[in-house]
């Protein structure tokens, strides 16, 4: 099933096969794409770029889209990322109050 593709700031939708792109692309970044059968009126025009020879220019061109968009994710997500470490750091969740427990008799009230 193609998936059509629109990359943010680009005026014409990709056409590709990949479902890599696609769930990327859909679910990663949040951009405009969709599945569509092959007898989609739109998937037929996008289809005519094998006819003007501009196919694998325009996967290509996919391609570094999704892959630059992969490198700024991961980027973003290792800046991101939180400190975790298993031994408390001095001071952390520690404060002044003293809490006394003693046991009550019944008898005591």
């Amino acid at each position: 099933m193609p998936y059509i593709i629109c990359v943010p700031g680009i005026f014409r939708p990709f056409l590709t096969n990949d479902p890599r792109i696609y769930i990327d692309c859909y679910e990663l970044f949040k951009w405009d794409c969709e599945a569509r059968p092959y007898s989609d009126a739109l998937c037929k025009k996008l289809q005519e770029e094998d006819s003007r020879h501009e196919s694998d220019s325009r996967r290509h061109q996919l391609e570094n889209y999704w892959m630059k968009a992969l490198r700024l994710n991961t980027k973003k997500e290792s800046i991101c990322s939180c400190i975790h470490s298993d031994t408390p750091t001095p001071g952390y969740l520690m404060h002044g109050v003293v809490i006394e427990t003693r046991e009550v008799e019944t008898d005591d009230l």
